[in-house]
């Protein structure tokens, strides 16, 4: 299977190097995430620090990540915290709302103007293009970008300070909120 997908990345890597239009790989399958339907424990103070750390210190927006994460639905915690501006939430070919999230993030950040490139022009090929340029763009500013593992056909990514990184790897794991590299999820 692993080989399966390395060879689906390569086409398509090659493909978009070359012009070509191609579909999107099939995301690796995922069991991180607990069953909806199982009564979560999610401490609030953890998830406080770790809402703080990727850069919303809102307390309204740490309650709201705690129930969202109580709940077991993943999407409505990646939908408060794209609305909070401090992460980046979007369908795999939705480069408008990937590159609107960027936007978001470094402005809740204070980074700056992200220079977004021009090519590839739209879709799935442009969103990935999108998070190689702006994960090389963090690094230069001290921050990293982490993606999260959904297991469904969505991006979702945070920034954290490169020194707060392993904080929040451990707050990570305590939550169950499954954390992967990039270049896996995004295939570059």
């Amino acid at each position: 299977m692993e080989t399966l997908v390395n060879i689906k990345r390569l086409i398509s890597t090659l493909a978009a190097r070359f012009g070509a239009r191609t579909e999107a790989p099939t995301p690796p399958a995922t069991e991180s995430w607990p069953d909806p339907d199982d009564e979560r424990e999610v401490d609030a103070a953890t998830m406080a620090r770790w809402v703080a750390l990727i850069g919303a210190g809102d307390q309204e927006v740490a309650e709201a990540a705690t129930e969202a994460l109580r709940s077991g639905d993943e999407y409505l915690l990646w939908e408060v915290l794209g609305d909070a501006d401090v992460a980046v939430c979007a369908d795999w070919k939705d480069d408008d709302s990937v590159a609107a999230g960027i936007d978001g993030v470094n402005r809740t950040l204070g980074l700056g103007l992200f220079e977004a490139p021009t090519e590839p022009p739209a879709g799935f090929n442009r969103c990935r293009e999108l998070f190689r340029a702006w994960e090389i763009w963090l690094v230069a500013r001290g921050y990293r970008l982490v993606a999260i593992d959904t297991g469904g056909d969505d991006f979702a990514a945070i920034a954290v300070r490169t020194t707060d990184f392993d904080e929040l790897r451990r707050l990570a794991e305590a939550l169950s909120i499954p954390l992967a590299e990039p270049a896996r999820v995004y295939g570059f």
